[in-house]
C-alpha cells in the first residue's frame, strides 16, 4: 500500500515538474496546492513550491514557505539549500553561510558540493562573515609527514573540503627527499602553514612541533598517508564545545588500500557517547589501545598543559596509546560512532614493519608498570590486563618472520609478564628450546 502511495506522489511531482518546466508556473502551483492537502508533511513539496516562487520574484512569500516546510523536515537538502540562497540574494550573509555549510554536510553529490563551495566561497569576505568565523573555535590540523608526496595531497584535500571552516593546517616537513614540499606549496589557501625543518627531527619531535606551532583550541591531527570525512571536524568541534568535560574526542575509522580503496568496515567496536574518564581510563589499560591512532582524535589544546607532549623515553613506539591514557586519567573521552577517518595500509609503512617487533611488545607491559596501582586496580582487573597484552604480544611473536627475534619476543613475554596461564608458559619454554 505505501509503495502505491508512493507511485502516486511522484507521477503527481513529475507532473509538477513538467508544468514547471513549460513555464506553466500558476497550474503547477494549484497542483502544489491539491498535493499539500493530502500530503502535508512532504517537505519536498514545499521546496518545489518555493523555486517557483523565487522565479516569479516572490523572494518574501518563498522564505516563508520553505520555513513551513522546515516543520517537517529540518534536516532537508533541498530546503535548507533555497533558504541558504535567499538569505543570500537578501544578504544575510552569516545566516546564508550556516545553511548552506548545513546543506554541505547533506551533500553527498560531488558537483553539488563544488557548487555549495563556490557559493561558500563568494560571500565568506564579506565582514560580517569575517567577523563570525572569528567567533569560531579554531581548529589546528595537525600535519606531520616525511616522504609523503604519494599520498598528501588526499590528505590536504580532505582537510580543505571540511563543513568547519575556521581552520589552520599546519604542515611540519621533516626533511623529505621527494616532492612533498612542492606539493604543499602548490596549494594557495591562506590557512595552510608549511614549516621545515633543518635536520630530521624524528617523527614523534615532529608531531610534538605541530602542537607548539598551532594556535588553535583543539588539536586535530590528520597524518600524511590518511584521510578525514568532510563533517568529521564540525562534528566534533560540536562534541567539544557542548561537552567541557571531555579532554579527548574520537572518531570510528576504517582502512583503505594504496589505490584509496575501502579494505575494511569499522574497526573500533564501541558505542557512541560519553565514556567518564575513571571507566575509559580503566579500559585503555586493561584492554589496549581502544582509541586508535592520532588521525582520528582531536585534543582539547588547554589540556596538554597537564598532560605535557607526546613522547616518554622508556616508549620506543606506542607514544599516542600512552597519550590517550594521560587525556583520559585527567577528563572524559566521547566516541563519534561514525565512518570519518580512513586509516591507509600501506605494506611499506612503519606501522606495519613495527608491529611485529621487540619495541611494541616491551611498550605493552611497560605501560601496564607504569600505570597499574594495586589500589585502583582489582586483582582481576590487573589479571586480565596481563592476559590481554600476552595475547597482542604473541600476535608479535606469530607474525615476525626472524627467528631469532622471534626467541626475544618469547623471552621478553616470559621475563616481563605478570601473569602468564601454566599452559601458555609451557608453549613459550617449548618454542624456546626449538629454536
Amino acid at each position: 500500500m505505501n509503495d502505491e502511495i508512493d507511485l502516486i506522489k511522484q507521477e503527481i511531482k513529475d507532473n509538477i515538474d513538467v508544468l514547471i518546466n513549460n513555464n506553466k508556473l500558476e497550474e503547477a502551483q494549484g497542483l502544489i496546492s491539491e498535493y499539500i492537502k493530502i500530503y502535508k508533511d512532504d517537505a519536498e513539496i514545499y521546496s518545489i513550491k518555493a523555486v517557483i516562487l523565487i522565479l516569479q520574484g516572490s523572494i518574501e512569500e518563498a522564505e516563508e514557505v520553505i520555513k513551513e516546510g522546515l516543520v517537517y523536515d529540518d534536516e532537508s537538502f533541498d530546503l535548507n539549500y533555497n533558504l541558504a540562497y535567499i538569505y543570500e540574494k537578501k544578504e544575510n550573509f552569516v545566516e546564508a553561510l550556516q545553511l548552506y555549510e548545513k546543506s554541505l554536510e547533506k551533500c553527498n553529490d560531488e558537483n553539488s558540493r563544488k557548487e555549495l563551495i563556490d557559493s561558500i566561497g563568494k560571500i565568506e569576505q564579506d565582514q560580517d562573515v569575517i567577523e563570525y568565523r572569528k567567533s569560531l573555535p579554531l581548529v589546528s590540523i595537525c600535519i606531520p609527514v616525511y616522504n609523503g608526496e604519494k599520498y598528501i595531497k588526499y590528505t590536504i584535500d580532505s582537510v580543505l573540503n571540511q563543513t568547519y571552516r575556521n581552520i589552520e593546517i599546519i604542515i611540519s616537513d621533516n626533511c623529505s627527499i621527494d616532492d612533498t614540499v612542492n606539493i604543499v606549496k602548490s596549494y594557495k589557501d591562506k590557512r595552510i602553514k608549511l614549516y621545515k625543518n633543518d635536520t630530521n627531527q624524528g617523527p614523534l619531535d615532529n608531531t610534538n612541533k605541530c602542537i607548539e606551532l598551532s594556535n588553535g583550541k583543539y588539536i586535530k591531527f590528520v597524518y600524511a598517508d590518511d584521510t578525514i570525512h568532510g563533517n568529521c571536524i564540525k562534528e566534533m568541534v560540536s562534541i567539544m564545545e557542548r561537552n567541557l568535560d571531555v579532554n579527548l574526542c574520537g572518531v570510528n575509522f576504517c582502512h583503505v588500500n594504496e589505490k584509496n580503496e575501502k579494505i575494511s568496515g569499522y574497526i573500533l567496536n564501541m558505542s557512541c557517547g560519553k565514556y567518564e574518564s575513571k571507566f575509559i581510563f580503566k579500559q585503555l589499560i586493561i584492554n589496549g589501545n581502544i582509541i586508535g591512532c592520532p588521525s582520528g582524535v582531536m585534543i582539547r589544546k588547554e589540556a596538554l598543559n597537564i598532560t605535557g607532549l607526546f613522547g616518554d623515553s622508556n616508549l620506543k613506539y606506542m607514544a599516542d596509546y600512552d597519550m590517550w591514557i594521560k587525556l583520559c586519567k585527567f577528563g572524559n573521552y566521547y566516541f563519534i560512532n561514525k565512518e570519518y577517518m580512513y586509516f591507509r595500509v600501506q605494506s611499506e609503512s612503519i606501522t606495519n614493519q613495527n608491529i611485529v617487533t621487540i619495541k611494541r611488545v616491551s611498550d605493552f607491559y611497560y605501560l601496564l608498570d607504569k600505570y597499574i596501582d594495586n589500589n585502583s586496580f582489582s586483582e582481576i582487573e590487573i589479571k586480565n590486563a596481563y592476559i590481554n597484552a600476552n595475547n597482542r604480544s604473541y600476535y608479535s611473536l606469530q607474525n615476525n618472520k626472524n627467528s631469532l627475534k622471534k626467541l626475544e619476543i618469547a623471552e621478553y613475554i616470559l621475563n616481563n609478564s605478570k601473569y602468564i596461564p601454566d599452559n601458555e608458559k609451557i608453549s613459550l619454554l617449548n618454542f624456546k628450546h626449538k629454536i
